[in-house]
């Protein structure tokens, strides 16, 4: 049986192309003004009539977060680490939903780049989820589009909620550097689709993405528009947007999770270990890789193998690789994980 579903919202992801790359390559919008040029952005998402918008390669973030307001649109935005001002942002209908929090996550691999986080609840209180906007770098001869991929995944599975990762992530969908988001569950909302979002020199391809966790239901997805048009006031970007309709689960889903897991801390107070391992076993994954990371949290100070062991929360949780931790600290992080989650239903 399903779970019960909110009402559908509609994500937009959209690499709205940085200001000072405009004019490289690109003749029409070589002498098209910023101010023109963010006018027929904004009109191009308004028309859209999304719920939620995950923006990469935006400057001047100001400008287009005022004009974004006017349409009844709140704007949340990082730049990067390494002091350019280029960064991602995340926008909202201002009506229909509310912030519990936004953060970046810097992958600190000297390209500035990040993830930029925003929790999100309806008006209604009936779902909560967080979305992700990201910009990979584009594949170089190194690792660093690889490892920010599995850094996004990490830090994405942390997170307790349904979570939606809209980006341009530079490599194509069959890319074997998106394994790690198809391992941990997140689902390419446009896998069906075969129209594509961007064009370098006549070859074009599908290089953005929306994922989502499987607990959110993919209605519909579509790449509206026409690479042809790309880099001209009809499509005032490199790249045309991508748009997904989906349905969140109900909160009602979070608090059924929330006892099975005080289930599960029982059994551990009661020392029935085998028990607890298997009911555990039973949660979503992203829920699980959360308690490992308590886990890690509550032994770092006290466990000089904690610091050592690359997967310790995991290990020491289920026993793994001659890694342990008593019954009072797997309930602790699993007690850890119900705070955080039930501060926000």
């Amino acid at each position: 049986m399903a779970s019960p579903t909110n009402s559908p919202i509609k994500i937009v992801s959209y690499n709205i192309l940085v200001p000072h790359y405009a004019h490289v390559n690109k003749p029409v919008l070589k002498d098209v003004t910023w101010e023109d040029r963010r006018d027929q952005l904004v009109s191009r998402m308004v028309s859209l009539n999304p719920d939620v918008i995950g923006l990469q390669e935006v400057e001047r973030f100001g400008s287009i977060a005022e004009k974004m307001w006017q349409k009844g649109y709140t704007g949340l935005y990082s730049g990067r680490n390494n002091g350019e001002e280029e960064g991602c942002a995340i926008f909202y209908k201002t009506d229909r939903f509310q912030e519990i929090t936004h953060q970046p996550f810097f992958f600190n691999d000297g390209t500035g780049r990040l993830a930029f986080m925003a929790s999100l609840k309806t008006k209604d209180g009936k779902s909560i989820f967080n979305v992700l906007s990201t910009h990979i770098q584009y594949p170089m001869g190194n690792d660093k589009t690889e490892k920010e991929i599995d850094a996004t995944q990490k830090f994405a599975s942390t997170l307790a909620s349904p979570t939606i990762i809209c980006g341009d992530f530079n490599v194509d969908p069959d890319s074997k550097y998106l394994s790690p988001l198809y391992i941990a569950g997140f689902k390419d909302s446009h896998k069906n689709s075969k129209k594509h979002s961007f064009d370098f020199s006549g070859n074009s391809s599908r290089i953005d993405f929306i994922f989502a966790t499987p607990d959110i239901n993919v209605i519909s997805a579509d790449v509206p528009g026409n690479t042809k048009d790309l880099s001209t006031l009809k499509e005032p970007s490199d790249h045309l947007p991508i748009i997904a309709e989906l349905t969140l689960p109900l909160n009602g889903d979070s608090k059924d999770e929330a006892t099975q897991m005080r289930e599960i801390v029982e059994k551990l107070n009661s020392n029935q270990l085998a028990e607890a391992k298997a009911l555990f076993a039973k949660l979503p994954t992203k829920i699980q890789n959360s308690v490992y990371g308590n886990v890690y949290e509550l032994e770092k100070n006290n466990n000089s193998k904690a610091a050592s062991h690359p997967r310790f929360g995991e290990c020491a949780f289920l026993q793994q690789d001659d890694q342990n931790v008593s019954n009072a600290t797997r309930a602790a992080a699993i007690t850890k994980y119900l705070d955080s989650v039930l501060l926000t239903i």
